[in-house]
């Protein structure tokens, strides 16, 4: 009765075997990996969507700080408008305004700038592209003058827009964006195409740009601008 009771506890008390505790050494690195790979991609996973965003942003900003400059640009010039003239005594005024169009209390709508005295003074015109007098209305002490880009066959390369100066807008270090093309609006086949044609000069363009992320993921969006 006394061996078979000692021989219980011996039993009872007897500790895991050393296959037994590499069973549980494997389970124990198998599910480790496993955590591990879990959470090394979904860290992937969040630094891709934050990358993602980030490229939307990007490539959304450069759009509409392109679209402003192409056809919203203006300044406000400190000027003389009199009344029953139609010379503008304005010291900031040169010769790149003329054809630009101006307002101003004043001034009648449809008013471009005309025949231009460079850091003097300027006309007043009913056309663009060629001088036709009109008088100021009233008098006036500032006037606001176009300075969009806008331009028929207009051309794009990197950041610029006909030649002009990049677009004013910087992308966060390692993103990139670029106009890719530029198409014009034809309004004989009522498309857009890749020629500027006599058809072409419609003052509606196209304009494709496409963002890359530090990770070369790209996103492309095509936004229209118009005439002023």
């Amino acid at each position: 009765m006394l061996h078979r009771q000692l021989r219980h506890q011996t039993l009872g008390e007897a500790g895991d075997t050393l296959i037994e505790l590499l069973i549980a050494i494997v389970i124990i690195s198998l599910s480790v990996t496993a955590l591990l790979g879990m959470l090394i991609t979904s860290l992937t996973s969040s630094a891709e969507h934050r990358s993602l965003a980030d490229l939307d942003t990007v490539v959304k900003s450069f759009a509409e700080s392109a679209t402003y400059q192409i056809q919203q640009k203006s300044r406000t010039d400190t000027a003389t408008v009199t009344s029953g003239s139609y010379s503008v005594a304005d010291s900031s005024i040169t010769a790149s305004d003329q054809g630009q169009a101006v307002s101003g209390t004043g001034i009648p709508t449809g008013t471009y700038v005309g025949s231009v005295t460079t850091g003097t003074s300027f006309l007043l015109s009913s056309s663009p592209t060629s001088q036709v007098n009109v008088s100021a209305t009233a008098n006036g002490s500032s006037v606001t003058i176009a300075e969009a880009q806008f331009a028929d066959c207009a051309s794009v390369a990197g950041t610029s827009y006909n030649g002009g100066s990049p677009i004013p807008y910087v992308p966060p270090p390692n993103y990139s964006v670029a106009f890719k093309t530029i198409q014009y609006w034809d309004s004989a086949t009522g498309q857009f195409d890749t020629s500027c044609g006599p058809n072409d000069h419609t003052g509606y363009q196209l304009l494709t740009i496409t963002g890359t992320a530090p990770n070369s993921v790209t996103e492309t969006i095509s936004f229209g601008v118009r005439s002023p």
